[in-house]
């Protein structure tokens, strides 16, 4: 008779899929997994970011502080093109 061997508690045995259907979802919407190393003061203040409620999420954080400067950095081209 062999034992039927129980999940570890905690394990989630559902992580592999989930992560697929992310990436599968990232490249149908034209985005592409980016990595960012952020060290020391860098990171204590995304996690402030997060903290107070600028984004929801680190990764969030980073995506709605990469538009608003690329906004900023688009406006003065503009500006100066003028």
């Amino acid at each position: 008779m062999t034992e039927e061997k129980k999940p570890k508690r905690g394990k989630d045995s559902t992580s592999t899929k989930r992560a697929g259907a992310h990436l599968t979802k990232l490249a149908e919407s034209g985005g592409a997994p980016v990595r960012v190393d952020t060290h020391g003061d860098d990171l204590k203040l995304l996690d402030g970011l997060v903290a107070e409620g600028y984004a929801p999420s680190r990764a969030e954080a980073y995506r709605k502080a990469m538009r608003e400067a690329s906004a900023r950095v688009q406006k003065k081209m503009q500006k100066n093109a003028k």
